[in-house]
């Protein structure tokens, strides 16, 4: 996610085997996300100004996820997705004490974690410490032509171990029409969704 104010361009993914990946995110504005799936841990990334991509960075990656089975001290996401939704979830490890009506919150105010996807998926986090809080939100992005989908739970926040596992499901009924996801990557609201009656030949 472009946290700054100025637009960026992703040019490469550096992998924690030595190995670079040349991409093209597209022109990234402030508070537009960009996924790329790797198939190893990704490190750190190449951001270029879009206003002039000869001015260039290289960014730390803020925590990570992979889609290695069998990982040691994670905790397992699993997505269960048989109808091919793209599905999107984020993730953060603030917690809330309430001390008598005010609140006192510890953890990275704005670090958030993201992944996607377009297909059943088992992956796992590896936060700071355990036990922790976690609060996981899953929102569709795009539906399968002529079904309507949503994804459950849209909601978790609670506090997980090494070994725990979240699970989400994604349901979708067959219609006549053509329907779009929005995406809500922040907050507990559920997830919404436009649906539009097929045009006419």
């Amino acid at each position: 996610m472009n946290t700054g104010h100025e637009p960026i361009i992703i040019k490469e993914v550096l992998l924690a085997n030595g190995k670079i990946i040349n991409v093209n995110s597209g022109a990234l504005n402030q508070n537009q996300w960009w996924f790329y799936q790797a198939s190893q841990l990704p490190t750190a990334v190449l951001a270029c100004s879009a206003t002039d991509p000869s001015v260039c960075t290289i960014t730390k990656v803020n925590g990570w996820v992979d889609d290695y089975t069998g990982a040691g001290d994670a905790i397992t996401v699993i997505v269960n997705d048989p109808y091919n939704a793209t599905w999107v979830i984020t993730w953060n490890y603030l917690s809330f004490t309430d001390l008598g009506g005010w609140f006192m919150i510890t953890g990275p105010l704005f670090q958030y974690y993201i992944v996607g996807g377009s297909s059943s998926s088992v992956f796992h986090i590896n936060p700071p410490y355990t036990p922790i809080q976690i609060n996981m939100k899953a929102s569709l992005a795009g539906d399968p032509i002529n079904y309507s989908c949503s994804i459950k739970p849209y909601y978790v926040s609670n506090t997980f171990n090494t070994g725990s596992v979240i699970r989400f499901d994604v349901s979708c009924t067959q219609v006549n029409e053509v329907c779009f996801s929005i995406p809500i990557l922040f907050g507990n609201l559920p997830p919404s969704q436009i649906c539009f009656p097929p045009q006419p030949p």
